[in-house]
């Protein structure tokens, strides 16, 4: 029977490049939690453990109901911790794969959730840096959650506590390549607002495709692609998606990021503005969503609470 910090672990939910997360029970409380644990590449490089003590320090200074909520941290065995919330969910990466593109209306309403959990972000100054799917988490109640800060970039100005030693190397590359603002591929340190709304845009054509907007690839090569290649249509990959929808994805991709819009407040409204009243927002066949799935928000949370064969599984954090 395995122990961290006096919880009982139940399970592995998870483990990745930013460290393992844990299903785990206090015994005395009966309070469930999930526990994630600094990454092994830790003990042997400093820069890994202080990015972790960033993300723990993070955490616990934002506080939003788009975001997950650290309770407390710690060592243990040497080992650092931290303590979070249980989010009993499924990433957004996990559904698409379990059950195909989502409704577009459906889509809309869980970035929507997002956006705002960003622009909370983004009013305190800290920049995410690494939205993608696997890193959003729908919860059984349909409540969208941001997860893994490990990369996130804290402007001069934030009224977060900002660590006095400097992670991030001029020119290193920080983020997953297929959700990549291209100003971000060859500077971490220019990363913005816009950035982050770029990502949430590569995000909104997985949702809808099951695909990445560019052909995939690691580092330079996928780099190139977001620099280079014309932006996809959402209207030619499906045809229940409005033009007006389309537009906006398409301003979210710009390769300039002043062309971008301006906040996630402009990215929500003009969310918004682009499917109200729209009948193309729940296709009535799969062939109307290139394949994808014809369940509605309530069906995809029934799925959860049936577990879609994935028993829950809080996705991968990085």
């Amino acid at each position: 029977m395995q122990y961290i910090a006096g919880y009982e672990v139940k399970e592995t939910v998870s483990s990745s490049g930013s460290g393992a997360i844990y299903r785990a029970v206090h015994p005395i409380m009966k309070r469930t939690v999930l526990i994630k644990t600094q990454p092994p590449e830790a003990a042997k490089s400093a820069e890994v453990h202080k990015r972790f003590q960033r993300e723990i320090a993070l955490a616990a200074q934002l506080t939003h109901p788009n975001l997950m909520t650290a309770l407390h941290a710690g060592l243990d065995n040497n080992v650092l911790y931290m303590v979070m919330e249980n989010v009993d969910g499924i990433d957004l990466q996990s559904q698409v794969k379990a059950s195909g593109p989502l409704p577009v209306a459906t889509a809309v309403d869980l970035l929507c959730q997002a956006a705002r959990g960003l622009g909370f972000m983004h009013e305190h100054g800290v920049i995410h840096r690494n939205i993608k799917p696997s890193n959003l988490i729908l919860d059984k109640t349909g409540t969208v959650r941001i997860t893994n800060l490990t990369a996130a970039l804290i402007s001069d100005d934030a009224d977060v506590k900002k660590p006095t030693d400097e992670l991030t190397r001029q020119g290193q590359f920080i983020g997953t390549g297929d959700y990549l603002a291209p100003e971000q591929a060859f500077d971490a340190h220019s990363a913005d607002a816009r950035s982050d709304i770029y990502s949430l845009g590569c995000t909104l054509h997985y949702l809808l495709t099951g695909k990445v907007p560019y052909g995939g690839g690691a580092g330079q090569r996928s780099a190139m692609e977001h620099m280079k290649s014309p932006i996809p249509s959402l209207c030619v990959a499906r045809k229940d998606v409005p033009p007006a929808l389309d537009a906006v994805f398409n301003r979210m991709l710009a390769k300039v990021s002043a062309e971008r819009q301006a906040s996630m407040a402009q990215v929500i409204d003009e969310f918004n503005a682009a499917t109200k009243g729209s009948t193309a927002a729940a296709p009535t066949s799969a062939s109307e969503t290139n394949g994808g799935s014809n369940f509605p928000l309530l069906a995809i949370l029934a799925s959860l609470l049936f577990g879609v064969g994935l028993g829950f599984a809080v996705g991968k954090f990085l």
